[in-house]
């Protein structure tokens, strides 16, 4: 495994129910090629939310579409009179690239977009198809797409790109080991979930085994009443048919000592 990238991007290629696992075998995979430092970089990946799985899945199946929304980012970060043109373009670009994006409503994907090409930072990532969080996500509204800077370049056109999308320059990004540990309470959370379904199915069936011993109970109670009915009918014909022989032999007894 030469590309650590290329590795990267197949692991945030998968569903985001996926991830977890993949992610897995490609830190074991590094451990085993004695890769310790890269291993640790892929253990601390996030899981991709909805929003950043949904606009990656749409740029690796639209690369042209793709590319097209990535030159207009650069175009325009480059400083030039035509900045009302190179606008244009990337709302283009924009509106071309949301009609290929799947499980999001176009203003959601529009406002993914727009977040993206704001940050330099998620620009990249959605390049190399690791984005694992849009910027500022978490609730869009209708969002201009950039305001008209005066004399700025480079990264400063995407900051001030960036305070059009979300009003702030300056978002807290967390670090990888914020991500790592967030990554954590999700996979610990999962497994209490599973814990409490797997206790839950326990319950259900020694309710049913209970339920099942209770009915038997209840059968052979009802054999044990009826065989003691029969007990006390069969003493009490016993004992009938004990007085009937005693009351015979005595009259034998009579009879024998009547004279002849």
């Amino acid at each position: 495994m030469d590309d650590l990238d290329a590795a990267v991007a197949v692991v945030y290629a998968q569903p985001p129910s996926g991830f977890v696992s993949a992610r897995t075998a490609l830190v074991k995979e590094l451990r085993a090629a004695r890769r310790r430092a890269d291993a640790a970089k892929v253990a601390a990946l996030r899981r991709p939310t909805k929003h950043a799985w949904a606009i990656g899945e749409a740029v690796r199946r639209a690369p042209e579409a793709a590319t097209a929304f990535f030159d207009a980012i650069a175009r325009l970060a480059e400083p030039g009179p035509d900045l009302r043109q190179r606008t244009n373009d990337l709302r283009g670009a924009t509106a071309a690239l949301v009609e290929l994006v799947e499980g999001l409503d176009p203003g959601e994907a529009t406002a993914a977009l727009l977040a993206i090409a704001a940050d330099p930072d998620a620009t990249e990532a959605t390049r190399l198809g690791r984005l694992s969080e849009v910027p500022g996500s978490g609730g869009f509204g209708a969002l201009p797409l950039v305001p008209e800077p005066t004399g700025s370049t480079g990264r400063e056109a995407h900051e001030a790109a960036r305070a059009a999308v979300d009003g702030s320059a300056d978002d807290d990004h967390p670090t990888a080991a914020s991500l790592a540990e967030r990554d954590r309470e999700e996979e610990r959370a999962r497994a209490r979930a599973e814990r409490l379904a797997a206790l839950e199915a326990e319950r259900e069936r020694a309710l049913a085994v209970e339920s099942a011993a209770a009915e038997q109970a209840g059968s052979a109670q009802a054999a044990v009443d009826d065989a003691q009915a029969e007990l006390v009918r069969a003493t009490n014909a016993l004992a009938e048919a004990r007085r009937a022989a005693a009351e015979a032999a005595e009259r034998l007894r009579s009879a024998e000592r009547e004279p002849p």
